[in-house]
């Protein structure tokens, strides 16, 4: 949702827990199918596409802001809280050749669900 101001394609923004920089790619609105608009207001629901690589480098939920806005102007969004993991689970592969094999299927399961957190230990 849209607290204040637009955003729209070609802008900059920054996310406020993670510092990260993104450009926007695509706004839109969901009617269910994706539809793009050309920009996103106040009070707005919608969804936006970034140069966002991975979905390791922001948190869900969290709050986005213009480049041109300083951050001590910023308020985050309420009740933010970064998720903590609550179960635990080792997996290796039955070879070690299947390391890059188990690296991409856990990287597909992050792209369905950004609550689950993922580390890679030797």
């Amino acid at each position: 949702i849209i607290l204040d101001g637009a955003v729209k394609k070609g802008d900059t923004v920054l996310t406020f827990h993670e510092n990260q920089r993104y450009d926007i790619l695509e706004v839109g609105i969901l009617l269910p199918e994706k539809q793009k608009t050309d920009y996103l207001g106040t009070g707005q629901v919608g969804y936006i596409f970034t140069n966002q690589r991975s979905l390791r480098e922001t948190n869900l939920g969290e709050t986005i802001y213009s480049l041109a806005e300083n951050k001590s102007d910023i308020k985050p969004f309420p009740g933010f809280k970064p998720s903590k993991p609550v179960v635990y689970a080792g997996i290796y592969p039955t070879t070690t050749d299947g390391f890059d094999e188990l690296d991409k299927a856990v990287n597909k399961l992050l792209l369905t669900d950004g609550s689950i957190n993922s580390q890679i230990t030797s």
